[in-house]
């Protein structure tokens, strides 16, 4: 687990660390619905959400941090966690997504957005534990409020290779801009 917990702070901060003068980030959670599909279906509501995750019960409500560069790049890193103890049992997920894209517009003002995305889930309980990775893309638009505040409002897909789940999000992001 320490190594897990390395990587994973490692890859929330790289983005910010290659950032020049300039740089943009905001930083949030948001709110939506997830709809996986394997053969069945599973429909996930989320306040904060909508969660990242391959199997929908498991998804936990990411925190996300958006860095936007000159010329409309931007990478955003998004981490979700969940440990749940109960009767003796222990159960702890972990959802990483990278997504990086292109904003058309600049940061400060109102833009479409389209990104695509590697995710990855590790799941244990009782010390049996397994992982997942999943890709996939997402679009959207932000708008900018009062210059210190973003609303994205965005849809997407994930497909989950091991599981072979497909994931449809749509969501709503709010998120403090620095």
């Amino acid at each position: 687990m320490k190594h897990l917990t390395a990587v994973l702070i490692s890859a929330l901060l790289l983005p910010s660390s290659l950032c020049g003068q300039g740089t943009v980030t905001e930083v949030g959670t948001g709110f939506g619905v997830n709809i996986f599909s394997n053969g069945g279906t599973v429909t996930s509501v989320g306040i904060p959400g909508p969660g990242i995750g391959a199997i929908g019960l498991l998804t936990s409500a990411p925190v996300y941090a958006s860095f936007f560069f000159d010329g409309g790049a931007m990478v955003q890193p998004e981490i979700a966690f969940r440990y749940i103890s109960a009767n003796g049992g222990t159960m702890t997920t972990v959802a990483t997504v990278g997504n990086v894209g292109f904003l058309f517009g600049r940061a400060d003002e109102n833009a479409l957005f389209l990104t695509v995305n590697g995710a990855w889930q590790y799941v244990d309980v009782d010390e049996e534990s397994e992982d997942e990775f999943g890709a996939g893309g997402r679009v959207g638009y932000r708008i900018v409020v009062n210059e210190g505040f973003a609303v994205s409002f965005e849809g997407g897909y994930r497909r989950w290779f091991d599981s072979e789940t497909n994931e449809i999000v749509f969501g709503l992001r709010l998120g403090g801009v620095f």
